[in-house]
Protein backbone atom coordinates (compact mmCIF):
# COMPACT_ATOMS: atom_id res chain seq x y z
CA UNK A 1 0.00 0.00 0.00
CA UNK A 2 2.73 2.42 0.69
CA UNK A 3 4.20 2.31 -3.16
CA UNK A 4 1.54 2.56 -4.18
CA UNK A 5 0.86 6.21 -2.07
CA UNK A 6 4.34 7.12 -3.24
CA UNK A 7 3.75 6.05 -6.89
CA UNK A 8 0.59 8.11 -7.02
CA UNK A 9 2.36 10.88 -5.55
CA UNK A 10 4.58 11.39 -7.89
CA UNK A 11 2.35 11.19 -10.74
CA UNK A 12 0.77 14.11 -9.09
CA UNK A 13 4.11 16.05 -9.42
CA UNK A 14 4.37 15.47 -13.24
CA UNK A 15 1.82 17.51 -14.57
CA UNK A 16 3.34 20.68 -12.31
CA UNK A 17 7.01 19.43 -14.02
CA UNK A 18 5.43 19.70 -17.33
CA UNK A 19 3.52 23.38 -17.00
CA UNK A 20 7.10 24.25 -15.48
CA UNK A 21 8.62 22.90 -18.64
CA UNK A 22 6.05 24.45 -21.03
CA UNK A 23 6.29 27.78 -19.07
CA UNK A 24 10.11 27.99 -18.86
CA UNK A 25 9.98 27.24 -23.02
CA UNK A 26 9.51 31.05 -23.99
CA UNK A 27 12.77 31.29 -22.11
CA UNK A 28 15.35 28.84 -23.26
CA UNK A 29 13.84 28.24 -26.89
CA UNK A 30 17.62 29.42 -27.69
CA UNK A 31 19.31 27.11 -25.59
CA UNK A 32 17.23 24.30 -26.57
CA UNK A 33 20.09 22.95 -28.75
CA UNK A 34 22.78 23.03 -26.41
CA UNK A 35 20.34 21.33 -23.26
CA UNK A 36 19.50 18.67 -25.49
CA UNK A 37 23.18 17.79 -26.30
CA UNK A 38 23.91 17.96 -22.69
CA UNK A 39 21.00 15.51 -22.63
CA UNK A 40 22.17 12.92 -25.18
CA UNK A 41 25.87 12.99 -23.71
CA UNK A 42 24.45 12.16 -20.38
CA UNK A 43 22.81 9.36 -21.80
CA UNK A 44 25.84 7.98 -23.64
CA UNK A 45 27.57 7.98 -20.93
CA UNK A 46 25.07 6.47 -18.49
CA UNK A 47 24.65 3.90 -21.10
CA UNK A 48 27.82 2.83 -21.39
CA UNK A 49 28.21 2.47 -17.40
CA UNK A 50 25.81 0.65 -16.45
CA UNK A 51 24.74 -1.51 -19.68
CA UNK A 52 28.52 -1.35 -20.88
CA UNK A 53 30.65 -1.80 -18.19
CA UNK A 54 33.89 -2.99 -19.55
CA UNK A 55 34.32 0.59 -21.34
CA UNK A 56 34.92 1.60 -17.85
CA UNK A 57 36.80 -1.18 -16.20
CA UNK A 58 39.58 -1.56 -18.72
CA UNK A 59 40.85 1.33 -19.55
CA UNK A 60 39.10 1.82 -22.82
CA UNK A 61 36.95 4.79 -21.96
CA UNK A 62 38.04 7.21 -24.41
CA UNK A 63 38.31 4.84 -27.30
CA UNK A 64 34.78 3.74 -26.82
CA UNK A 65 33.64 7.08 -26.86
CA UNK A 66 35.79 8.49 -29.87
CA UNK A 67 34.82 5.27 -31.75
CA UNK A 68 30.92 5.63 -31.00
CA UNK A 69 31.09 9.70 -32.17
CA UNK A 70 32.88 8.58 -35.29
CA UNK A 71 29.77 5.91 -35.75
CA UNK A 72 27.24 8.70 -34.93
CA UNK A 73 28.87 11.11 -37.32
CA UNK A 74 28.54 8.39 -40.04
CA UNK A 75 25.01 7.48 -39.50
CA UNK A 76 23.58 10.97 -38.81
CA UNK A 77 25.61 12.14 -42.47
CA UNK A 78 24.33 9.58 -44.22
CA UNK A 79 20.76 9.75 -42.86
CA UNK A 80 20.48 13.77 -43.63
CA UNK A 81 22.51 12.78 -47.26
CA UNK A 82 18.72 10.93 -47.70
CA UNK A 83 16.95 13.53 -46.74
CA UNK A 84 18.50 15.97 -48.40
CA UNK A 85 21.21 15.14 -51.03
CA UNK A 86 23.81 17.42 -51.77
CA UNK A 87 23.16 20.00 -54.62
CA UNK A 88 24.59 19.20 -57.75
CA UNK A 89 27.41 20.59 -60.13
CA UNK A 90 26.09 22.86 -62.84
CA UNK A 91 27.86 21.36 -66.35
CA UNK A 92 28.37 24.59 -68.93
CA UNK A 93 28.44 22.19 -71.80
Amino acid sequence: MFSFVIATLTGFLEPIGGAFGVHSLGFTATLFPVILGFAGGAMLFIISDEIIPETHSTGNFNHFFVNLRIYLDDVFRRYLWLIQPPPRSKSFS
